[in-house]
């Protein structure tokens, strides 16, 4: 988790779920808090939604001295924009430094007048690079005079470099060069870099990071997930503040890709550096791909840059803790517990279960996972129902005019993530919800993604069975299941899941020794 949050977490009561929030010119915003504190995710599509809420507010109430802020802001992000082209890391790490103590400044209800050290002319003035000149040119000065004094001592003999407090050069009386000259021709070369690049850019405005980053997650607004679009926003967004958003998308290269790679894998700020960078990746191919880089940086895809993901470690449920749930459950919490166990549902897949996708007579459902429906090869998985999963899913139907099988007491979704044109995310989770209630009751801290886990994993434990835990999941098939039930997949799934139910205790054992057998059969 960030270190710094510029939203602030507001736990729920009453029933109600927490929000992050943000206090803003004496008002009060609030956003959806999603699965709590920890959910990044939530935290990024709500800091997503409350900047895009900050412009609106500040285009009709603009702060005190917001336009100073903001011209200094631009003409550091110039700065930062070559250095990135032109490889200089300390000149970029002062402009990042500045950028985001300007921004944050800027953020606060009543901004104070800009501090000139602050500004890029401020950074390069000689007073402000070395405070302390006055004192030590008079302590020279009063060296100086000390020596001429002295008999037999040439004038200025003994001193012939003396190092300024602050100053990055030393003082060298005897040769006339003094530290002022070198500091003023900086800032004279920098002022140059900025108009040349003022110049290039001018009236390409579209070419720029910022403004390709705001299309590209323009095109995924209505194409991913709530939760994946937040990803994109906060990983481009880090990209585009490193980079430099006013940086031409031109100047995107293999050494942008590697130079960002190192930036991610030195940053303790970064909460998954795999994922930031694959985004970037994501939008480098974008860009090739509608024409707006002439070349596909050449590194993109090498091996080099990669980060090395740990193995996860995978949590299931005892039967003990199965048990506990189910007795604890109500009715319509235990059917969620039994969809999971039973199908190796999520949330969204109960939300999304269809009335025609469950063939009521037969006790089974037929259907694709929601998550990768639309991806080739994903199967179309029928699971047979235990006794009890099928009693509870005829209980707690839905009128047969909705479309979908379970709904929530007011007659909406049990689950649903929306993202708003202005970047806000609406998320619904009754599942979640009631699940987190019954786990307080029994005091078990598991998720619910374990319980699908859980099946899976038994099933790929049994020497009889393995291979079919991709099925069971409704992941694109591999050889392993295709080939070693390429006869009859459905009848081995079937008795997969029978044996599931045995396990579980929720079916009795067709006999004393099929648990035995079973079991031993395991590798």
């Amino acid at each position: 988790m960030p270190r710094n949050l510029k939203l602030t977490w507001l736990p729920g009561f009453g029933g109600r779920a927490g929000r992050w929030r943000k206090k803003y010119k004496g008002k009060i915003y609030s956003f959806p808090g999603g699965r709590g504190k920890s959910d990044m995710d939530s935290y990024a599509a709500a800091l997503a939604a409350w900047e895009r809420r900050k412009q609106e507010i500040d285009a009709f109430s603009p702060k005190p001295h917001q336009e100073e802020y903001e011209r200094a802001i631009r003409k550091w992000d110039l700065v930062l924009a070559w250095c990135r082209k032109n490889n200089d890391g300390s000149m970029a790490a002062a402009a990042v430094a500045k950028i985001e103590v300007l921004k944050r400044s800027l953020d606060s209800p009543r901004p104070k007048p800009l501090a000139k050290a602050d500004t890029l002319d401020g950074f390069l003035d000689f007073t402000s690079r070395m405070p302390n000149w006055d004192r030590s040119l008079a302590e020279v000065t009063r060296m100086l005079e000390t020596i001429d004094k002295e008999e037999h001592a040439p004038p200025s003999a003994a001193v012939d470099a003396i190092t300024v407090q602050g100053a990055e050069s030393v003082l060298l009386p005897n040769s006339g060069i003094l530290p002022v000259d070198s500091i003023e021709t900086e800032r004279l070369i920098w002022n140059d870099r900025i108009d040349v690049l003022r110049e290039t850019i001018a009236g390409r405005s579209d070419h720029s990071v910022r403004t390709h980053v705001g299309s590209f997650l323009e095109t995924k607004l209505n194409s991913v997930s709530a939760g994946r679009y937040a990803s994109l926003h906060q990983h481009l967004t880090a990209f585009s503040a490193w980079l430099g958003e006013e940086t031409p998308v031109t100047d995107i290269n293999g050494r942008t890709l590697s130079s960002y790679f190192v930036e991610l894998q030195k940053s303790k700020h970064t909460h998954a550096p795999k994922d930031a960078f694959d985004s970037v990746r994501q939008f480098t191919r974008w860009l090739w791909n509608i024409e707006a880089i002439p070349t596909l940086p050449r590194n993109i895809d090498d091996v080099s840059l990669r980060f090395e993901t740990p193995s996860p470690r995978i949590v299931t449920y005892t039967n003990e803790e199965i048990a506990a749930l189910i007795s604890a459950a109500s009715q319509r919490t235990e059917l969620y517990l039994l969809l999971m166990l039973n199908c190796g549902m999520t949330q969204k897949d109960i939300a999304d279960l269809k009335q025609s996708e469950v063939l009521w007579a037969e006790s089974r459902i037929v259907r694709k996972r929601s998550k990768t429906r639309r991806k080739k090869g994903v199967p179309t998985v029928s699971y047979q129902l235990w006794p009890r999963t099928s009693h509870l899913l005829s209980l707690e139907r839905a009128s047969t005019d909705s479309e979908f099988v379970l709904l929530n007491e007011r007659g909406g979704p049990l689950w649903q993530a929306e993202v708003s044109t202005d970047g806000t995310i609406r998320k619904i989770d009754n599942i979640r919800t009631a699940f987190q209630r019954l786990t307080a009751k029994v005091k078990i801290r598991k998720t619910l993604k374990s319980l699908k886990k859980t099946s899976a994993t038994r099933i790929k434990s049994n020497g009889r069975f393995r291979g079919l835990e991709r099925l069971f999941l409704g992941l694109s098939k591999r050889d392993i299941a295709e080939s070693h039930y390429a006869a009859d997949p459905q009848a081995a799934l079937d008795e997969a899941i029978l044996w599931l139910g045995q396990q579980y205790g929720l079916i009795p054992m067709a006999n004393p020794g099929s648990q035995c057998s079973a079991s031993t059969a395991s590798d």
